[in-house]
């Protein structure tokens, strides 16, 4: 997630993508601001972008979200 900057091209994330679909991770759903990062300027170079994910695989999701009796 992004909003200006230099534009993200498919081939650059690829492999992580690859990554994340083979090892079935889910991206989790996340409150407040959908942006963590912030270039500190207020015209038009400003850049924001969410640079941290937290991802968890379908077992971690049913142990600890999905009544599993783990939290």
């Amino acid at each position: 997630m992004k909003i200006r900057g230099l534009p993200v091209y498919p081939q650059e994330y690829e492999d992580f993508a690859f990554c994340v679909n083979s090892c079935d991770l889910l991206d989790i759903n996340f409150k407040g601001s959908p942006y963590t990062w912030w270039n500190g300027r207020i015209d038009q170079e400003c850049i924001f972008k969410r640079l941290d994910r937290f991802f968890v695989n379908s077992n971690l999701l049913r142990t600890f979200w999905g009544g599993g009796g783990g939290g």
